[in-house]
């Protein structure tokens, strides 16, 4: 295929490969600062944790992204930035691959152009130093497109590292089999595809793609077909949800409109050359993905982040972004011929900032949070949950379970990041979160599941993450801690950003029969984001099993103090925790009435406050509520 000859854009001589690899670097160095300070997701600790025992393949993934774990924490230690270092490799790859596309389609200065803008989505500052598929996977996505460009102008070598590209891709996720299926589909479908057939260099690429494909697929039929049971069938409800079809909003939202416009520009720009052999492919490359996953989007998960399943579509249309510029400058130089190239141009660098504010906006907002676990995040804030606190529960195991002491963690979230953090070996309960995120099968196969605890312990501690579990289901949950260890002690109640991250330690005792568990409270009135004037009734229920309850307060920013009348009529909770041994039930209701006439308006965080029996105090997570009285 020869290259296009579209003319540059006047004035943009300065985007060379050169500024596109200074760009990429200060992009690589921005994210560096961030991937040292910022704690590991849980994703990430977990592909730590499988690292440490290579495989053929894992229960939740295939094998390359804990081998490039494993590979970065040999060279540069177990540190954030020894786990991520690779990572961030691919990234720094990435742009160049993109220019590298874009270079066969465009002049230089419009693929530098594209290289940019590929930097500028959010998704990019945000993935490109976590130690996960995603990064992995564009960089596989990216180099077949490259690869497969070239081989289709005829060059066998070309076909050859297509196929080890769709190898790797394929060792890195499931995935990344949507690239041979959009591949085989343009093969197949296209006149230009099938003459391609008729060469050996796609059937060779088909062979090297299938032994990527190998590794998992060894794994899948010696357990069970645990892999593709998880991705294909027990993660989808695959059933109609209508809110499956808001699919390319994310999208739009996850770019931000304006850089999605000139995707969708470059689509359009892509649709009207289809005609020609080279952005057909293209058009297979990029819209292919987007129309597999919006279309299936009302049948697949929506309870999980998805949003970044189009990112490498995304990153493949960007590599002819430039078109779309023209084309939307071209249109508004219908309307005015002297503003047309400024407001296009504009678009383009006020899509670009935007996209980079909210990418590395995000990250220095998660670094703060990190670095303030006594915050005030407000409760309808974007909360990084996943990335927070853990150092700090670490250092608290760490002070009081000694080396010689087993540690056990209700899921492999919290015993992964335990497990990374104080660089010990960790057990791990059976959670519905396990099974979920289809981490259940492989605590097994690493020895660390709830089957593998030793029976024989002397002294041992659990720590429990209250926030990975439904407040209805929690009761239950630790009373099975009981079961565990009847003779279980709470040793510390942990609570940082307000009650957004809670967790219990303790200490087990198989001996004794007293087991002590936490007080629960739930707020009937008012709901979470309410607005409140007048008077205003607060009610619920709390309880305490064992103990009992001896006072509820109503707290508000934590200054405000209002006690409850406690002690009311409440029979149903005790049938919906059977087995509460409160020895109140089923008076464990309590309301109180909140003259807001008497507080400043504006939003503030409302915490329920229970004092057991026995004076122990524990606060309920926070909900916040806006104060909004008539002025005067």
């Amino acid at each position: 295929m020869r290259q296009s000859v579209t003319p540059a854009e006047p004035g943009d001589g300065w985007l060379t490969a050169p500024v596109v690899l200074a760009a990429a670097g200060l992009f690589l160095l921005l994210r560096l600062l961030f991937s040292g300070v910022i704690p590991l997701h849980g994703d990430e600790a977990f592909y730590w944790l499988e690292s440490r025992q290579l495989a053929l393949a894992y229960s939740d993934v295939p094998p390359l992204t804990p081998w490039t774990v494993r590979l970065g924490t040999e060279v540069f230690g177990d540190s954030y930035l020894g786990v991520r270092s690779l990572f961030l490799l691919a990234a720094a790859l990435v742009p160049l691959l993109v220019y590298t596309l874009a270079r066969q389609l465009l002049p230089a200065t419009q693929a530098g152009l594209a290289a940019l803008l590929s930097l500028c989505l959010p998704a990019m500052a945000i993935s490109a130093g976590v130690a996960a598929p995603e990064i992995l996977l564009k960089l596989f996505w990216l180099g077949a497109a490259v690869a497969v460009y070239r081989g289709v102008a005829g060059s066998l070598w070309a076909w050859l590292a297509t196929g080890l590209m769709c190898a790797g891709g394929l060792m890195v996720h499931y995935r990344f089999g949507v690239f041979p299926v959009v591949l085989a589909a343009w093969l197949l479908s296209t006149v230009a595809g099938r003459a391609q057939l008729r060469s050996p260099g796609p059937w060779l690429a088909g062979l090297l793609t299938l032994a990527g494909a190998l590794p998992a697929l060894v794994f899948n039929v010696q357990q069970d077909m645990t892999g593709f049971s998880f991705h294909l069938v027990e993660r989808h409800p695959w059933q109609f949800q209508a809110e499956g079809l808001l699919r390319p909003l994310v999208d739009a939202l996850v770019l931000t409109p304006g850089l999605f416009v000139l995707l969708l520009l470059a689509a359009v720009a892509l649709l009207r050359r289809r005609s020609d052999p080279r952005f057909q492919l293209l058009a297979f490359l990029g819209l292919g993905p987007l129309v597999i996953y919006w279309g299936l989007g009302p049948w697949t998960d929506q309870d999980r982040s998805v949003f970044h399943w189009t990112a490498a579509a995304h990153l493949t249309l960007c590599a002819i972004v430039p078109l779309g510029v023209a084309a939307l400058r071209s249109w508004l130089e219908r309307l005015s011929a002297s503003m047309g190239r400024w407001l296009s141009h504009g678009l383009v660098a006020l899509s670009a900032v935007l996209g980079l504010s909210a990418g590395f906006g995000m990250l220095g907002y998660t670094a703060w949070v990190a670095a303030n676990p006594a915050a005030r995040v407000p409760s309808n804030a974007v909360f990084p949950d996943n990335w927070v606190s853990w150092p700090q529960v670490a250092q608290e195991v760490a002070r009081r379970v000694g080396p010689n002491e087993l540690l056990i963690a209700d899921n492999f979230r919290l015993g992964a990041q335990l497990s990374f953090e104080l660089q010990r070996r960790v057990y791990m309960l059976d959670h519905p979160l396990n099974a979920r995120h289809g981490r259940a099968r492989q605590l097994d196969l690493l020895g660390l599941g709830q089957r593998d605890v030793p029976a024989d312990w002397q002294s041992a501690w659990l720590a429990v993450d209250e926030t990975a579990r439904d407040p209805a289901e929690l009761p239950a949950a630790l009373r099975s801690v009981c079961d565990l260890a009847p003779g279980a002690r709470l040793d510390a109640d942990l609570s940082y950003f307000q009650g957004r991250k809670r967790y219990l330690l303790y200490r087990l005792d198989q001996s004794g029969s007293d087991c002590d568990l936490p007080a629960f409270s739930y707020l009937d009135a008012p709901s979470r984001d309410a607005r409140l004037s007048g008077r205003v009734e607060v009610s619920g229920w709390a309880f305490e099993d064992n103990l009992g309850v001896q006072q509820v307060q109503v707290v508000l920013d934590g200054d405000r103090v209002f006690t409850a009348d406690y002690g009311l009529d409440y029979p149903g909770v005790a049938g919906f925790f059977p087995g509460s041994t409160d020895p109140n039930h089923p008076q464990v209701g309590f309301r109180t009435e909140l003259d807001t006439t008497q507080l400043a308006n504006g939003w503030q965080n409302l915490v329920i406050r229970v004092i057991a029996a026995d004076g122990g105090v524990r606060e309920a997570r926070p909900i916040r509520v806006r104060v909004d009285n008539p002025a005067g």
